[in-house]
């Protein structure tokens, strides 16, 4: 898909391009309509101005911004670290191609796999990812907070490798303990689900 990559679903036409500075408002407003314990105008713009293999996609439906991504990519792994959606636009194939872009973003930065954490709850963000490939592999108890709950760690096999690759079944009752390496860049802020 690539920045300023165009798709149309459900009667929108869809834009998706590198944050920049301008979009913070916008994104901040989704921000907080989308989470209980919303990151920080700061915690955005670090990553807006970030040299440290971070990446930052908006989307857009007819200029209207409806949605952003934030991955940071280091050698071979990736980390969906914060994705959102507007909650009036959900449900109508934004997430799923946000999630795409995303994917392309960190494929084109050498990624042969990503990496994300999900809220047990979060259902809806689960059967996006399920949808995509992503599998269970561990469990960060207590990870997110407000309200306190685990967070299921899952990952991807991306790349042109993982375009034949079938995922036959999730792995289920794994743990990642404190000494269990993830992410080796592990720019963690605790709290990232879609919707």
């Amino acid at each position: 898909m690539g920045d300023g990559a165009r798709a149309t679903a459900f009667g929108m036409s869809l834009t998706v391009r590198d944050a920049h500075r301008r979009d913070l408002v916008a994104i901040g407003t989704i921000e907080r309509a989308s989470f209980s314990d919303p990151w920080s105008r700061g915690m955005f713009e670090g990553h807006i101005v970030s040299d440290r293999g971070s990446a930052f996609l908006v989307v857009e439906d007819a200029g209207v911004m409806v949605g952003y991504a934030i991955m940071q990519t280091v050698r071979d792994e990736a980390e969906l670290l914060n994705i959102a959606v507007d909650p009036v636009r959900r449900k109508c194939g934004i997430g799923a191609f946000l999630l795409e872009a995303a994917i392309e973003r960190c494929e084109s930065a050498g990624a042969l796999e990503m990496w994300l954490e999900v809220r047990e709850s979060n259902a809806g963000a689960r059967s996006l990812y399920d949808g995509r490939g992503f599998v269970a592999v561990g469990l960060r108890k207590r990870y997110y907070h407000a309200p306190r709950e685990d967070a299921i760690v899952l990952r991807a096999a991306i790349g042109p490798a993982a375009r034949t690759e079938t995922v036959t079944r999730a792995v289920g009752g794994l743990t990642a303990g404190p000494a269990d390496c993830i992410l080796s860049s592990a720019s963690h802020h605790p709290r990232q689900e879609t919707k």
